[in-house]
């Protein structure tokens, strides 16, 4: 009888396997998210040239008390001052704003795919089983599921990363399926190494 130990693994230590935008290869975005590095093709994203900031104007015009809401997006270095005008009394004046950081995706189109949060490319291994969309981080994060999935006595202690783990993964009647796309996933490892 096969037997599950809790291990305690970061498998956020390893890099995110995605698709590349270009070669639809595997791809990996660095630990921490600031490359996105492809072996096959060479193409190759920084984090940075995805920033931008919105630039947020909240206050009421010192004129007529209007309240004024104002939003610039896109904006690619921050200002000390923005200029707003009341749409009221037409008062006009600048103001230091707030801002928001967000991040322009390479490919935002959802399509029910997991996607990283910062270049927006669909995870390399991910697969449906059963309705449900099973995927994996990295090698890492599948390596954990597949030892998990495989064994028949699973012990673990407190809340833990498989025990955050959909039902239909933990299912006895998926096990197979989970395990023979777990192994499909390992030979397209072999024949498109990530580095």
């Amino acid at each position: 009888m096969k037997r599950y130990q809790e291990k305690h693994v970061k498998i956020w230590e390893e890099g995110t396997w995605v698709v590349c935008p270009e070669c639809h290869n595997s791809a990996v975005i660095t630990p921490g998210g600031h490359l996105v590095h492809c072996c096959h093709c060479g193409y190759e994203k920084k984090s940075e040239d995805q920033l931008s900031f919105t630039a947020v104007i909240k206050l009421n015009c010192p004129n007529c008390g209007t309240a004024i809401h104002n939003e610039q997006h896109g904006i690619k270095n921050k200002m000390d001052k923005v200029f707003f005008k009341c749409p009221n009394c037409s008062f006009s004046s600048s103001t230091k704003p707030h801002y928001k950081e967000t991040y322009n995706k390479i490919n935002p189109n959802e399509n029910g795919l997991r996607r990283d949060c910062i270049f927006g490319l669909p995870y390399f291994f991910q697969e449906n089983v059963r309705e449900n969309l099973f995927w994996a981080r990295n090698t890492l994060h599948m390596k954990l599921i597949e030892d998990y999935v495989s064994s028949e006595l699973r012990e673990r202690k407190g809340m833990s990363l498989v025990a955050k783990l959909p039902s239909f993964i933990k299912s006895k009647k998926n096990r197979d399926m989970i395990l023979k796309i777990i192994h499909k996933w390992k030979n397209l490892i072999n024949e498109n190494p990530s580095s």
